[in-house]
């Protein structure tokens, strides 16, 4: 791996920037990390603050790290984002010219919370237990858990 960076780097000095991004982001996801973690993460990693909105969930981290728990998810369009899943999406507040990283932060911190959402969310577990009543596979001891 580091062989493949140092070649990265000596063709594009900002890949190893990415690299970083892409690492950062997946050893949050196999640490399991909430989505309040993978959004501080995005904080840490562009300096400027970060959000999340799915459905009626908003959860906004300032650019200082702290939770905004009075947070609005804003317009769509408003700040640079990236779609999750349906309506769903996460951006980042960021003042004048984007960064050379921010769309593979958001790209990563999108495909984080899509991974947690779908292990926590309360649309999604509502929709693996259906979908465990609906099987035609699925035990009586399945579907009575």
């Amino acid at each position: 791996m580091q062989e493949l960076l140092g070649r990265l780097t000596a063709l594009d000095p900002s890949a190893r920037e990415t690299l970083t991004v892409i690492s950062y982001f997946d050893t949050l996801i196999e640490a399991h990390a909430t989505g309040e973690m993978l959004v501080r993460g995005a904080c840490i990693l562009t300096g400027c603050a970060a959000g999340f909105v799915a459905d009626r969930t908003v959860l906004r981290v300032a650019g200082t790290g702290e939770v905004d728990r009075s947070a609005v998810a804003p317009d769509a369009g408003v700040w640079p984002g990236h779609p999750i899943a349906g309506s769903w999406r996460v951006w980042l507040e960021r003042q004048g010219d984007a960064h050379v990283n921010d769309a593979m932060v958001l790209e990563r911190l999108a495909l984080g919370l899509g991974i947690v959402l779908e292990r926590t969310h309360p649309a999604a577990i509502a929709r693996r237990s259906l979908e465990v009543l609906l099987d035609s596979e699925s035990t009586a001891e399945d579907r009575a858990s």
